[in-house]
């Protein structure tokens, strides 16, 4: 549905960039990704509608090396990256001592968390968002980030969904929801999968060629996954 986003639009890909930065900012000054994950499993922290095990499995998932082992980014999705954000900023309130070389990236990823805190807030919203004031709150908890993240990591390390997400407001008043990105990430992981591009690459000038055979494959695998998980009539 439209409103199970985990983070609309860009704001994936911000958060997803700043834990990058923050555990890369602790690493040097002797907290390891193994730290934040012990403490994070000694709370025993539960997923919604889940017991113990699968709560810890999923800790060590997402904040597991590999998970990290990218250039710039965390590699989950949405799904883990939300909760990433709201269990980081526990362990780093009750476990981690502020020091003056960790201020500025505490103080943006504060803000990150802020900024979290009310999409999930709007996502929830009891009835349409269609006045200015219901999104004025977001519009500045995202300046007040940009300038926090550009502090700490400096501009050079923005992204283009840094700059993308200011648009989040606007789509939501337009659409009267919160902009919902999952299911064109499921069409992304389609085109990714299967090694479509990767057998096509030949034939990338072949046009129509092209996106015959993409367009395809997507329609292939949408009616397969509507008739597994939605409409059984498809």
């Amino acid at each position: 549905g439209v409103q199970t986003c985990a983070l609309p639009i860009f704001s994936n890909g911000v958060a997803s960039v700043e834990l990058w930065q923050l555990v890369n900012t602790l690493g040097p000054l002797g907290i390891s990704l193994g730290n934040l994950r012990g403490f994070a499993l000694q709370k025993q922290w539960l997923r919604y509608g889940k017991n113990v095990l699968p709560s810890q499995t999923c800790i060590k998932h997402i904040l597991s090396d590999k998970m990290f082992d990218n250039e710039r980014s965390f590699k989950g999705d949405g799904t883990a990256t939300e909760p990433l954000v709201f269990l980081l900023w526990y362990v780093l309130c009750e476990h981690v001592e502020p020091t003056p070389a960790l201020s500025s990236a505490m103080r943006s990823f504060e803000s990150l968390h802020a900024c979290v805190r009310e999409l999930r807030f709007l996502r929830k919203y009891p009835g349409a968002l269609s006045s200015e004031e219901q999104v004025a709150r977001l519009r500045g908890l995202q300046s007040l980030h940009q300038h926090d993240f550009n502090e700490a990591y400096g501009a050079e390390n923005s992204i283009p969904k840094h700059h993308h997400r200011f648009h989040i407001p606007d789509g939501a008043l337009k659409l009267g929801f919160l902009p919902h990105c999952e299911t064109h990430e499921s069409k992304h992981r389609c085109l990714k999968s299967g090694g479509i591009v990767d057998n096509q690459r030949g034939k990338l000038n072949e046009h129509a060629h092209f996106q015959y055979e993409v367009v395809t494959r997507m329609l292939k695998i949408t009616r397969s996954e509507s008739v597994e998980f939605g409409d059984r009539k498809s």
